[in-house]
């Protein structure tokens, strides 16, 4: 199941240049469970379509998730743009985690509510909140010589902060 799932996120990526009438847009940031990210939205009315990819730096961990989305922007308004501020937004993401003798594949389900800060016609800061839902699990145990917490939540809080610029 997780490659379907890892299929679809990539097709939500690359659907986003299907059409020639929106905006490009790239971003930066850093969420649970996007991790560090770069990211490229493709916007179209009050719509974007989102894909990225992100780490996180820990010494002896490798950490990797890949992302895409859908948000849809619904109220609120800026004096520099006609997109509104405030958006729902829908995504799935796939997560790895590698520690030493434990290697764990996730897939969540991300819901969130937020808010674009435009401060120029191109550039702004979005903050969100939700949801996470972990819709599938798979660990590998390579070695009985490691120790981890185990967490077993199915539903956690999912928040997200970046950078973006239209391009």
């Amino acid at each position: 199941m997780s490659l379907t799932v890892l299929l679809l996120i990539l097709v939500l990526g690359i659907g986003q240049s299907a059409s020639g009438q929106g905006k490009a847009v790239i971003s930066a940031g850093f969420g649970i469970p996007e991790l560090l990210n770069v990211g490229a939205q493709y916007q179209f009315h009050q719509c974007q379509l989102g894909f990225s990819v992100g780490t996180f730096p820990v010494s002896g961990r490798k950490l990797m998730s890949i992302s895409g989305d859908f948000r849809y922007h619904f109220a609120g308004y800026s004096d520099v743009t006609s997109l509104r501020t405030f958006y729902g937004k829908l995504g799935l993401t796939y997560l790895s985690n590698d520690v030493a003798g434990k290697i764990g594949h996730y897939v969540y389900l991300n819901t969130r509510i937020g808010n674009d800060f435009n401060i120029t016609h191109k550039f702004g800061i979005t903050v969100d909140i939700g949801v996470l839902y972990e819709i599938d699990q798979k660990i590998i145990q390579v070695s009985n010589d490691c120790w981890y917490l185990p967490m077993n939540w199915r539903i956690s809080p999912s928040v997200g902060i970046g950078l973006f610029y239209k391009l």
